[in-house]
């Protein structure tokens, strides 16, 4: 219900609630994106069961974390959509809308970070595991295979010249 008192619009509780409730839901959903990120990066990390089930199924995994990403920043600017709707009626200042603007715009940043973080877990294990990638794969699981003597492939390949030379 709203209310005018004078030049200003007053709205009633229920709606200036239920904006708040949707402020809160955004913050949620960022949170929940962010920490969902960081539990999947330790996950497959880790190297064990989890990690080769993720690494079987790569491409899947790779569309279903897209995907759900792209849901939660949906999710968000949704409510964003909401509260716009709810509080459009309120005259705020120019501060208050720079400082929402700029809260929506981390909110979105933040799950986009999320994505990244998780992106990069899955492809930096994934070069890990691969053989060809595994000898100069900065990850620091690498599976790098152990050579005679502790040598790597150039080591070996420079002491056969050697030898040939002599």
């Amino acid at each position: 219900m709203i209310y005018r008192k004078g030049d200003n619009i007053l709205i009633s509780g229920g709606e200036r609630e239920l904006a708040k409730q949707l402020g809160t839901y955004a913050d949620a959903i960022t949170v929940f994106s962010f920490v969902q990120s960081v539990t999947f990066s330790f996950a497959i990390a880790d190297g064990k069961d989890f990690t080769k089930n993720v690494l079987r199924a790569e491409p899947v995994v790779f569309v279903l974390l897209v995907l759900a990403y792209v849901l939660y920043g949906l999710l968000v600017y949704r409510c964003h959509q909401g509260e716009d709707e709810l509080l459009e009626h309120i005259r705020s200042s120019p501060v208050i809308h720079t400082w929402t603007q700029k809260i929506r715009c981390w909110r979105i940043a933040v799950i986009i970070l999320a994505l990244c973080i998780s992106l990069v877990a899955m492809g930096l294990t994934a070069c890990a595991k691969k053989t060809t990638c595994s000898e100069t794969c900065l990850h620091p699981y690498g599976t790098r295979k152990s050579r005679p003597n502790g040598a790597t492939k150039n080591h070996q390949a420079q002491s056969k010249r050697a030898k040939a030379k002599r």
